[in-house]
């Protein structure tokens, strides 16, 4: 009866003071909202925010090797040495045990590990019809972390690595520029110029180009890349094994 009384007391208090009821509820309906709409627009800009940041590579984290700056270092009381070697020396690159000790320790948490090696620009040929292009080889993990989307064949994978094949993924771009479709352009042939020489490579898919990554400028001439295996790429350029 003790709770029934109190309520009855409640009842009779808040008829007798309508107005500051009123008022109470009044403040107590606005303080919630407000609460409930910072954090509604708070967690709505996180996650835009997150979403912008994540197509720029948010979650990529890229490792590439530098020569040391040549300036004189007073604080070790000496100069570092003016003149040395212009690239890295095989014992200084990653290695392929490295990765796999990469790969071994943090596997759950890594999405791809994607190796590449710039041959640089060239110019894709089909007979007399040109595209440029930024030739570049890669590992099949590089599929995962550019996110290509490919929208026929296939993309590159490990037995064309193995067997340093002369096989190459392009864009749909190029496809349509060079043959004037996108249709049956798997397996045919894109000649490109290494060391003076043509080289011929077969298609073994196409990607979809997405043009709004790259910058344009009027009158300007649209490269796009072309996958090959890197371990060719590395014997092209005569590079080292490691990365």
């Amino acid at each position: 009866m003790q709770i029934w009384d109190n309520i009855l007391l409640a009842l009779s208090s808040l008829k007798s003071n309508k107005m500051r009821a009123i008022l109470t509820m009044l403040g107590i309906i606005i303080g919630i909202g407000a609460v409930i709409g910072i954090v509604t627009v708070g967690d709505s800009l996180t996650g835009s925010i997150t979403d912008s940041m994540s197509s720029f590579g948010i979650n990529n984290i890229t490792v590439s090797l530098t020569q040391k700056s040549t300036d004189t270092d007073s604080e070790q009381g000496g100069a570092r040495l003016l003149f040395g070697p212009s690239s890295p020396s095989e014992e200084d690159l990653i290695s392929d045990a490295m990765i796999e000790e990469y790969r071994t320790a943090y596997g759950a948490n890594i999405s791809a590990i994607a190796l590449t090696e710039s041959m640089g620009q060239n110019t894709a040929k089909n007979g007399t019809e040109t595209s440029s292009v930024n030739v570049t080889g890669v590992n099949v993990d590089v599929q995962t972390s550019e996110e290509l989307a490919i929208i026929s064949g296939r993309f590159l994978n490990q037995e064309d690595l193995d067997g340093q094949k002369k096989v190459c993924v392009v864009s749909d771009y190029l496809a349509q520029e060079i043959f004037g479709t996108t249709r049956n352009v798997v397996g045919q042939t894109v000649d490109i110029t290494v060391n003076n020489s043509a080289v011929s490579f077969y298609i073994a898919g196409i990607y979809e180009y997405d043009e709004d990554q790259t910058v344009s400028l009027e009158n300007s001439t649209t490269t796009t890349t072309m996958y090959i295996p890197i371990t060719l790429a590395k014997k092209l350029n005569y590079s080292n094994d490691g990365y």
